[in-house]
């Protein structure tokens, strides 16, 4: 088993060491051995192991119950009078375990870096906060990246508030590589900041939306959303729309061909963190209130939108309420005013349909909206968004929902609206035949509205049965019967 340190009574251990240690010669005597001793790799695993308490039998039973206790070093480490060195001697040892793998776990699979840090966890008192933070992030500096991390993460548990703004600038500057973005965000969460420092905090993650990858953006974005007061809440969303590029995270949109190789070699990685960075900013309106509603005023000022505008109008839909209306009758007013066109609207959404992956109700529920509206603009807004969302959420439940809702607004009655629907399916038959025949149960409907149909509109759905028809396979069904069963129905009715 482990080598450990056995003690009869771990507080009356540590009261012994203090008292003994009070006279200067004897303090001094004591370092100089201590450092000797952790010198050694194997001494030092020992020294930051829990102590056995062997009580006699008349012993406290607590003592009894819990038989395993703080480590030596961190019984040192209470002692004020060794503490300083202490400190200095075991930040000296961590930047050893950089350059030699083999010594960073003992034979028992424990991490000692990490044992190292544990020790200054939750420290009743430090001597020298200032020094030891100085120290601190010195060490940092000089170590692994993996190291580096580890340290980071044991910042918010170890460091004095009164250190926080040295603290966070020497961060900040880590905050620059992406290696260090996630583990400095999550330390800075974890500080309890002054108003100002968490402005300075918020303001260098501000500076790296623009250089940031898609891998960083997730936990940037939700660090500042989760920062900011109902004071600077206006400006932090006014910077976040401005900076937050999403069009740079693809090539270059008028290259096609580029456009198309970055789409296919997207790894899974970058998709999943696209959609983590659409919950961050979704988590984030739902978070605040006062969030929801800056966005909202930034997206009804005349400026030109981007695909991150896009975004925040279907998080701001899904968040549900009052915002649902509120968000149909602002795209109404964008569509109009062309701001939102079907070019932003399909790179919003093509390809990035694992980012949006959870907005296919929303998409199609704006689709019958726009559809059903009386502007005729906004009409064919509907129709081109029902088209993208058969062509992106290709799962065979998705695209029978949509050719369902689309059969539906042929029935309607409605000649704008049916005129829409109608070109809507005409265009997916000729430009997807293959992806609508397998639904062509659905398409049959439209033989139970055909004699309320215009004559412009029955050349239509001739058109769309005739297309079928052309490519269908005796498995796919019959869609020829159909043709001829709509034929009989308009000579009947003639």
């Amino acid at each position: 088993g482990k080598a450990r340190f056995e003690v009869k009574d771990p507080v009356q251990f540590r009261r012994f060491l203090d008292k003994k240690l009070h006279d200067a010669v004897t303090l001094q005597e004591f370092q100089s051995s201590l450092a000797a001793y952790l010198d050694n790799v194997s001494n030092l695993q020992c020294a930051l192991l829990p102590t056995i308490a062997v009580p006699a039998a008349a012993s406290a039973p607590a003592l009894q119950r819990n038989p395993m206790h703080d480590s030596p070093i961190k019984i040192l480490l209470s002692i004020e009078a060794v503490q300083p060195s202490l400190i200095t001697l075991l930040l000296q040892q961590l930047p050893q375990f950089s350059t030699d793998d083999s010594l960073n776990t003992d034979r028992f699979g424990e991490n000692i870096p990490k044992m190292i840090l544990s020790q200054f966890r939750w420290l009743d008192r430090i001597v020298d906060s200032k020094h030891f933070t100085k120290q601190l992030l010195e060490t940092l500096e000089v170590c692994s990246p993996d190291l580096q991390k580890d340290i980071i993460a044991a910042i918010p548990e170890i460091v004095d508030d009164e250190a926080h703004e040295t603290v966070v600038d020497s961060l900040s500057r880590l905050m620059g590589n992406e290696v260090f973005t996630m583990p400095v965000l999550d330390a800075m969460s974890n500080l309890s900041l002054r108003p100002d420092l968490m402005d300075k905090a918020r303001d260098s993650a501000l500076d790296m939306l623009q250089s940031s990858g898609i891998d960083s953006l997730p936990i940037i974005v939700r660090f500042i959303l989760q920062s900011v007061s109902s004071k600077n809440v206006a400006k932090v969303v006014k910077e976040l729309r401005d900076n937050l590029q999403i069009e740079t995270l693809a090539a270059d949109d008028e290259d096609s061909e580029l456009l198309s190789q970055y789409h296919a070699s997207k790894t899974d990685a970058s998709r999943a963190s696209e959609n983590l960075l659409f919950e961050s900013i979704k988590s984030g309106l739902r978070f605040s209130k006062d969030i929801a509603n800056a966005f909202f005023k930034e997206l009804q000022k005349d400026t030109e939108y981007q695909i991150l505008d896009v975004w925040l109008l279907l998080a701001l839909y899904m968040t549900g309420g009052t915002w649902r209306k509120s968000v149909e009758g602002l795209i109404r007013k964008k569509i109009s005013t062309g701001q939102v066109t079907e070019k932003l609207l399909q790179d919003s959404i093509q390809n990035h349909a694992v980012a949006l992956r959870g907005c296919f109700h929303v998409l199609l529920a704006m689709a019958e909206s726009f559809l059903r509206a009386p502007v005729t603009a906004i009409q064919r807004f509907g129709g081109a968004l029902y088209s993208l969302v058969f062509a992106v959420f290709a799962d065979n439940y998705n695209r029978q929902e949509v050719l369902s809702s689309i059969i539906t607004h042929i029935g309607s009655g409605t000649t704008a609206e049916v005129d829409v629907a109608l070109d809507v399916l005409l265009v997916l038959v000729v430009s997807r035949p293959a992806d609508v025949l397998p639904f062509t149960i659905f398409v049959r409907g439209i033989v139970d509205y055909v004699c309320g149909l215009e004559d412009t509109q029955v050349r239509k759905a001739f058109h769309i049965f005739s297309m079928l028809t052309s490519i269908e396979t005796e498995k796919d069904g019959n869609m020829s019967s159909e043709l001829f069963i709509m034929i009989r129905k308009l000579l009947s009715s003639s």
